[in-house]
């Protein structure tokens, strides 16, 4: 958990948001809601080495909420590429840990796998009944299923990308 002080420091967390998922709690020291979900979003943290969690104390930095549109607090930012891409207001954990899950994938990479891949990558949960069915003889790609994003700790969670998407009904076939 990092407690930015500076907003340089904050600076070069958004580029970490390169390679990563960023979590910003923007709190007040005198909001009750923002002290009673701060053990929650410290516990959250630990559960995510690859997401990089932080804090900013509004008062400390009033631009930073000025810049990024915070008026309630707490309010949670996720950063992607340097721009945040998902918002939380409010002191709910389960909105927060929703809204990870949902922003754990990386835009602007992909991955395509045709059906027969997939019948060769067995996962629990993965519901491959709601595939395509692999074509007989060439596919000539009909039967490629596709997703857009990979998740952020890279390939090797590929399958967890399929989970969601089936999950989500968001597989494009083409």
């Amino acid at each position: 958990m990092k407690e930015i002080a500076a907003k340089c420091e904050f600076d070069g967390l958004l580029e970490e948001s390169n390679s990563h998922l960023v979590v910003v709690d923007f709190f007040a020291t005198w909001c009750g809601p923002c002290k009673d979900i701060a053990p929650k979003f410290v516990a959250l943290s630990g559960s995510y080495p690859g997401v990089t969690f932080a804090k900013v104390d509004v008062d400390q930095l009033p631009e930073l909420p000025e810049e990024y549109g915070v008026t309630a607090m707490p309010t949670f930012i996720f950063f992607k590429n340097g721009k945040p891409v998902e918002t939380v207001l409010g002191a709910s954990i389960e909105k927060v840990e929703a809204a990870k899950s949902q922003s754990m994938v990386l835009p602007k990479k992909s991955f395509s796998c045709n059906t027969r891949c997939l019948a060769a990558m067995p996962h629990e949960g993965l519901d491959t009944a709601r595939l395509p069915k692999p074509r007989q003889g060439k596919s000539r790609g009909r039967d490629r299923v596709r997703t857009t994003d990979l998740p952020a700790q890279g390939e090797s969670h590929v399958y967890d990308v399929f989970q969601l998407n089936v999950l989500y009904k968001d597989l494009n076939v083409s």
